[in-house]
């Protein structure tokens, strides 16, 4: 059955089942998915008899070496792909950290995030407290900047 599949020809395996696609570019990509290669490993992979679960031990998995498997995705990278990347990210690093000029979004963006929401700290230090105590650690500190915010609150 394989071999009568490899040695025919593509139009006479492809079923017709009036699909039509105008664009070159999706004949393309449905010629090269119904290659007679591709079809010749899928009948081989078809014909195997299934025989149920295979031991990990007596797989190919077992014996395949993780450094040999990425061999070919080695064999595959411009040599240049590295060195490209460590530039884009040096150049994008320089930029940020020591050229760029600080904006007004900068200002904006500097402060506590407990002076810009209002009972923010408040939520977070009783959420703080009720987890400290659920785990049996010190809330001390806690209880005490507790009462220093809800004074705060009480006055304005």
């Amino acid at each position: 059955m394989a071999l009568a599949l490899v040695s025919s020809s593509m139009r006479s395996v492809i079923p017709r089942t009036g699909l039509v696609t105008a664009c070159p570019s999706c004949m393309f990509s449905r010629q090269l998915a119904t290659s007679t290669i591709i079809r010749f490993k899928l009948t081989q992979v078809s014909s195997q008899e299934d025989s149920g679960p295979v031991k990990f031990t007596k797989s190919s998995a077992y014996n395949l070496n993780p450094l040999m498997a990425n061999q070919q995705k080695k064999k595959d990278t411009p040599w240049f792909q590295g060195p490209l990347v460590a530039g884009s990210t040096l150049a994008c690093l320089i930029y940020f950290t020591i050229l760029r000029e600080e904006s007004d979004v900068d200002g904006e963006l500097a402060g506590r995030l407990y002076d810009r929401v209002e009972g923010l700290e408040k939520q977070d230090l009783i959420n703080s407290i009720k987890f400290n105590e659920e785990n049996g650690m010190d809330t001390t500190d806690l209880k005490q900047r507790l009462r220093v915010v809800l004074e705060k609150e009480s006055r304005a």
